[in-house]
């Protein structure tokens, strides 16, 4: 199953999820250049392969993780189903699988 995530508010940036990739200013995905981006930390997230699952974790970010709304605790990987909605600081973005 190939998993990606796209900024709700500009579907053309979406990027393909690899174990271990990480979200931030200074991330694998570097969202600097993007409105909104100066509440997201240099490391945010990371995303995480486990069988056919995937998981967000929280890599204890400033402004914290939401997944559908809800905060993630650091450090503790949380498992992503289609259409979720990933927030890093005021930055969202959708997860969707293929």
């Amino acid at each position: 199953m190939k998993a990606e995530v796209y900024l709700e508010d500009d579907p053309a940036f979406r990027f393909a999820l690899l174990d271990g990739l990480t979200v931030g200013r200074e991330g694998d995905v570097k969202v600097a250049h993007l409105p909104g981006s100066k509440y997201v930390s240099r490391i945010h997230a990371t995303f995480l392969k486990e069988g056919e699952a995937w998981y967000i974790r929280d890599e204890n970010s400033r402004n914290s993780t939401f997944v559908n709304s809800v905060k993630l605790e650091p450090g503790v990987k949380t498992r992503l189903k289609k259409d979720d909605l990933i927030s890093l600081g005021y930055m969202s973005f959708i997860y969707t699988e293929n």
